[in-house]
């Protein structure tokens, strides 16, 4: 089962590095047009679903390589502390001649997986939750990774960029539980021509950060 948690997982964040929130729309149409399509009869949905099909397949082509002349660094404080909102830099200097823009950075964490042990010590799902959820087990599941990574990071989005420029960006960053932090990576993203699939480019960007109790 906890592989099966590990599986949904990584589709689902795939999905969300990769799609904008029109491509996700898009994608679900898809699927939605295409279950309709399996009956011939009802040829309006089999189109439907060859039309996006081929849209999100041209947006996720364009989108396989991104390489831009770019360096990222961060910025990070000597410490932390829980429950506590934490502001980091992030400085970006762009080394082309021409300006960038429509970028997005992501700041990824190590995400250890939970494990048999770790998820039958966590006791029993929470009472609020409706019966699949409790007996299935997969949102608390979710809840061990999420305290496993140690804190939230929200995405942030890169001001326009003119060529031979450094900018500083701000990252908010939520600290969930005491004891470090592993950074893993910074990631630049950017919208395809179509606006349905993000280009990433990856700057490994591992450090530490310890998380100090109230």
């Amino acid at each position: 089962m906890l592989r099966l948690f590990a599986l949904l997982h990584r589709i689902a964040r795939r999905t969300g590095e990769r799609l904008t929130p029109l491509g996700t729309l898009l994608g679900v149409t898809a699927l939605a047009a295409g279950a309709f399509g399996i009956d011939t009869r009802r040829t309006l949905g089999a189109e439907a679903f060859s039309l996006l099909a081929c849209l999100l397949l041209l947006a996720w082509l364009s989108s396989l390589r991104l390489r831009l002349p770019l360096t990222v660094e961060r910025q990070l404080p000597d410490t932390a502390t829980v429950g506590e909102p934490l502001r980091y830099r992030v400085r970006l200097h762009n080394r082309g001649e021409r300006p960038l823009a429509d970028l997005q950075l992501r700041d990824l964490l190590l995400e250890p997986l939970p494990d048999s042990a770790q998820f039958s010590r966590s006791g029993h799902a929470d009472r609020r939750l409706n019966p699949f959820d409790r007996v299935i087990g997969y949102p608390r599941w979710l809840r061990l990774l999420r305290h496993n990574r140690g804190a939230d990071i929200a995405p942030s989005m890169i001001g326009p960029l003119p060529p031979g420029e450094a900018h500083s960006l701000t990252v908010d960053l939520l600290p969930l539980r005491r004891g470090y932090l592993h950074f893993r990576e910074l990631q630049v993203a950017r919208p395809d021509p179509l606006g349905l699939c993000l280009a990433r480019q990856r700057f490994p960007a591992p450090a530490p950060l310890l998380v100090l109790p109230r």
